[in-house]
């Protein structure tokens, strides 16, 4: 008896791609009992089958130990995040934010000579950070890939003898496969074993001018006037096809190919917003692949040096955290790389699709820029996805142009795909601006909250909210975030309940100010999230003015991030508190970033 093809039929029916946006392999939602390792939904395709029925399953085990990578990494580099991040901080310290965020004198020639004088001064010493940060990370990586091969394939060989495996990450804990009712009644007692959830593929599909969209949001004036181009920058491209060539905007740009063999106008669009020559960040290095083997290329990407991923498709899983998400939120913990999502095309009624929504992704919304640079008549892009599951963190995070894009005089296509390229693009112009933030998803995502000045909707910019997250991203306001956040009092690696940071701001007027953590899937051990739990230690952060009382605060249950804004008065000193909610005392990295 073999039921194993009416289940792959349930499957397909129920997981159906919704949005334009493109969706791609996922596995399906995945919900824990509190006394099995095996998700709801596996539990119920296994009551359909005999003992020697076969179906696919996700098998997470328990993690690797990162103290050892990190010891290895060290041992072999002299180098740790500690040891960069301190020479970073003395680097920076010699820049004055206030040289570059005050933004009515941005255009002016002693701003634009100040921070260009600083990095003609010390461009053997950024040259030197940025190789160290690319050293380190690249050993981390290949150390920790050594040791998930050697113990993935060792449990596979143990314990899925006879198994159909499909695929058995390099990057994470975590083994895809197909095998029999009797073998996964067996490993839900093993105590390597954390958890086993039903798999599927899910069929993939894809769906302003970009010099508009890009200055909208003063991608330029980072670009051209600053010229903090993202030289060098490895960035990673995932969706269902890749670039074109013969691409007028992309005959430039520096482009490395994986994956399969299917180049897509989709594709060229999001690369071109990314690095085209009139895109972010265009001396950025593309590495570019599909998404029809999701984890393989995924992980060609992290092997290749990629240090922040574009991800302009996603899976439909009904608001539900996956095994998708999961993953995505244990690369972005582990392995030093940001992770910029599409929120999905399937509007108001229709949930953020998976990795969407994941924690430790920044996910980005869409705003029509009515083809114009002014901000006055921008409007909110009515396919956007906004809904989330119960109990799930805001998405989007952020909101950036997605209407109206072409090149080489090809079609003009709308999306939140091509939303999420802006804030990609943007990131890749911070990590060339200041390196060490390579290292700290946290930071890039502080600082990217902290930049958004707007909001579109009647949505209140004070605070993170439904549709707009934190707003429309600001580049500049993004390079003015960085020197806040790279400081060693705004970055933490802590165990402490509170945190207080003092602020006196120069000026009087409003200030933002964003929070953000990591969520730390590690897969094992007192750090480890199962999926049903969706834990994480919550933080909540506080304003008092000199006096001690109380201005404002920003206590959300659900994301890892904060975010708020509040009046202050010049030459006064503030105190922004950061309270651990969650009765915890684990070891957690945090960022604060903000804007004047």
């Amino acid at each position: 008896m073999n039921k194993i093809h009416s289940i792959f039929s349930l499957i397909t029916a129920t997981s159906l791609c919704l949005s334009i946006q493109c969706f791609s392999s996922n596995a399906v939602i995945a919900q824990k009992t509190s006394d099995s390792k095996i998700t709801l939904e596996l539990q119920d395709a296994l009551a359909e089958l005999d003992n020697d029925d076969s179906v696919p399953i996700c098998i997470w085990i328990n993690d690797i130990d990162y103290d050892t990578v990190k010891d290895i990494t060290l041992n072999n580099t002299g180098l740790s995040e500690e040891i960069i991040m301190n020479s970073s901080y003395e680097l920076y310290k010699q820049l004055s934010d206030n040289d570059i965020q005050n933004k009515e004198e941005k255009t002016a020639l002693g701003v634009f000579e100040s921070i260009n004088a600083f990095y003609d001064a010390n461009k053997s010493e950024i040259k030197k950070l940025s190789l160290d940060v690319d050293t380190y990370i690249s050993e981390k990586r290949a150390v920790a890939k050594d040791e998930y091969d050697r113990q993935n394939k060792e449990f596979a060989d143990k314990y899925l003898k006879g198994a159909k495996i499909e695929f058995i990450s390099s990057y994470a804990p975590m083994i895809i496969g197909e095998t029999t009712k009797e073998t996964i009644n067996k490993l839900e007692d093993n105590e390597i074993v954390d958890t086993i959830s039903l798999y599927t593929n899910v069929e993939c599909y894809d769906h302003g001018n970009i010099d508009v969209g890009v200055a909208s949001i003063e991608g330029d004036y980072v670009r051209d006037t600053l010229g903090y181009k993202g030289d060098g920058v490895k960035v990673g491209q995932i969706e269902s096809g890749r670039p074109q060539t013969g691409v007028t905007e992309l005959v430039d740009t520096d482009i490395t190919r994986g994956g399969t063999n299917n180049n897509t106008y989709h594709a060229s669009l999001v690369a071109a917003i990314i690095a085209g020559s009139t895109g972010m960040a265009p001396k950025a290095k593309l590495y570019c692949t599909t998404v029809d083997n999701f984890y393989q290329n995924a992980e060609w990407l992290i092997s290749s040096g990629v240090t922040v991923i574009n991800r302009s498709n996603g899976g439909d899983n009904y608001g539900t955290y996956d095994d998708t998400a999961k993953w995505v939120d244990h690369v972005v913990n582990q392995h030093n790389v940001s992770w910029v999502q599409s929120s999905g095309n399937s509007g108001p009624n229709g949930y953020v699709g998976s990795p969407g929504n994941a924690y430790n992704t920044i996910t980005v919304g869409a705003i029509d820029d009515h083809g114009t640079t002014s901000t006055s008549d921008d409007t909110y892009a009515s396919f956007t996805s906004y809904l989330v599951g119960s109990g799930m963190p805001n998405k989007p995070d952020v909101v950036a142009p997605g209407v109206g894009f072409s090149v080489s005089g090809g079609e003009t296509w709308d999306g939140t795909s091509f939303a999420a390229p802006h804030v990609t693009g943007m990131i890749a112009q911070m990590m060339y601006y200041m390196p060490s933030l390579k290292l700290r998803p946290d930071a890039i995502k502080a600082a990217v909250l902290a930049s958004c000045d707007r909001k579109v909707t009647n949505e209140t910019l004070y605070y993170i909210t439904d549709k707009e997250g934190a707003g429309v991203v600001n580049a500049h306001n993004a390079i003015n975030a960085i020197y806040s956040v790279a400081n060693s009092n705004t970055i933490y690696d802590t165990t402490d309940s509170t945190i207080d940071y003092y602020y006196t701001p120069q000026t009087s007027g409003t200030k933002t100010f964003a929070l953000s953590w990591i969520k730390q899937n590690t897969g094992s051990g007192t750090n480890h999230y199962s999926i049903s739990e969706q834990s994480f230690t919550d933080f909540d952060l506080t304003v008092y003015d000199s006096a001690g009382d109380y201005i404002t605060s920003s206590t959300s249950a659900n994301n890892i991030a904060e975010l708020l804004r509040f009046t202050a008065t010049a030459n006064n000193t503030y105190k922004i508190r950061i309270t651990r909610y969650t009765n915890n005392s684990t070891l957690e990295k945090l960022a604060l970033a903000h804007v004047d």
